[in-house]
């Protein structure tokens, strides 16, 4: 063919071969998407080798538009989760009384084949239902708490299959996050990387506080009761995860605090008013965050995997970006992230995904900041100020 000379080419042909290039386009942006979804953390299983990131003071952005994920939510020191296992329904309406006059929820783990409408120890599915309703979690301890012996046993895995389903089909709309692994004899039966499947999170009972950058998410500390004060086990202390060079190991200074209770007997309710008052201090002044276990494991992961980054800083408006690498299907908690606003703003809000989101200004040395919901993964974030 000549130099310069074009031949003319059938449009039909052209038609074709561009529907060819758009379904190839699309086959190719889904497979990527799918292949991404795929690889997305469903759990941060295991003990991590390193720490994950360095726990520093609550920090405060020095320019106008300069951002960071909050440790904990709302910025607080630290993290506080109260649960409960065994179902101990006598208990229920007392606990439900006592987090609403305290400030705290709290997550029950309950033994699902025990529960049966027959047994006053155990419960209702509708009881749970209830607990639920007033802003409590229930997850799961298992379907028969290991006992090998009883007839029905088949494994381990059946053991953490069974319960989730049974919780989610008894209460409607309920999705059992997570897990406690039951103790006794059988102990040694638990299999981290079992649970590992159906949960987000699952807790153990080894008594320390979680340092909130060295964190296993498939083997939670959880300490009896609440220790307050305690010099000689400052690792099970509440102060240890609060104060600063209090703790002769500064890795629990920041951490989560997770507590377990059983039955409560009446003369021992008494004696609890005293840590109750100073967690209700505590979480009335922002320094604590008491949150449900479920919630607090989401926070903690979208945390150690989130990249903000900021996109666009203007005299009017700031444009942020927060994703993360764990399972969008599941992982949809708010995360707190801190922005210094310009001096000149007397107000601000927030917009992701066309809504609005909360958005609250502090202050610091002269500064203004707002603390932002942010969910990772859904959009970008708008915070206009006047």
């Amino acid at each position: 063919m000549p130099i310069g000379h074009a031949e003319a080419v059938n449009p039909d042909i052209i038609m074709i071969t561009c529907k060819r290039l758009f379904f190839l386009t699309a086959i190719l942006l889904l497979s990527a998407n799918f292949a991404s979804a795929e690889n997305k953390n469903k759990i941060l299983a295991g003990k991590p080798e390193k720490p994950r990131f360095t726990v520093k003071d609550i920090e405060w952005p020095e320019k106008f538009g300069d951002a960071s994920v909050c440790l904990w939510k709302d910025d607080a020191i630290a993290a506080f989760s109260l649960t409960i296992d065994d179902n101990c329904a006598p208990d229920h309406e007392w606990w439900l009384e006592t987090g609403k006059k305290y400030g705290f929820p709290i997550t029950w783990f309950v033994i699902t084949d025990r529960i049966s409408g027959t047994n006053s120890f155990n419960g209702t599915w509708e009881g749970y239902k209830k607990l639920i309703d007033a802003g409590n979690d229930v997850g799961s301890h298992t379907a028969m708490h290991l006992h090998i012996d009883e007839p029905g046993w088949k494994d381990i895995e059946t053991e953490y299959a069974d319960s989730k389903k049974d919780i989610e089909e008894n209460i409607k709309g309920h999705k059992a996050f997570v897990l406690a692994f039951p103790g006794g004899p059988n102990t040694k039966l638990n299999d981290q990387e079992i649970a590992a499947k159906y949960y987000i999170g699952c807790r153990a009972g080894s008594a320390a506080i979680n340092p909130a950058n060295m964190i296993n998410y498939t083997s939670i500390n959880s300490i009896g009761a609440i220790n307050i004060g305690n010099a000689q086990f400052e690792s099970q202390d509440l102060l240890t995860a609060l104060e600063k060079g209090r703790a002769k190991r500064a890795q629990f200074y920041r951490g989560w605090y997770c507590c377990h209770f059983h039955l409560v007997k009446p003369e021992l309710r008494e004696e609890l008013s005293k840590p109750f008052e100073f967690l209700a201090a505590k979480i009335k002044s922002d320094e604590l965050w008491a949150g449900l276990f479920r919630d607090i494991a989401m926070y903690g992961q979208e945390r150690d995997t989130a990249k903000l980054t900021v996109k666009e800083v203007a005299k009017d408006k700031i444009v942020l970006s927060l994703n993360d690498e764990m399972d969008d299907s599941i992982f949809n908690y708010p995360l707190t992230v801190k922005v210094r606003l310009e001096p000149s703003w007397k107000s601000a809000e927030a917009m992701q995904d066309s809504k609005k989101v909360k958005c609250r200004l502090v202050t610091n040395n002269g500064g203004n900041y707002a603390l932002i919901q942010v969910v990772p993964d859904i959009g970008d974030v708008t915070v206009t100020g006047k």
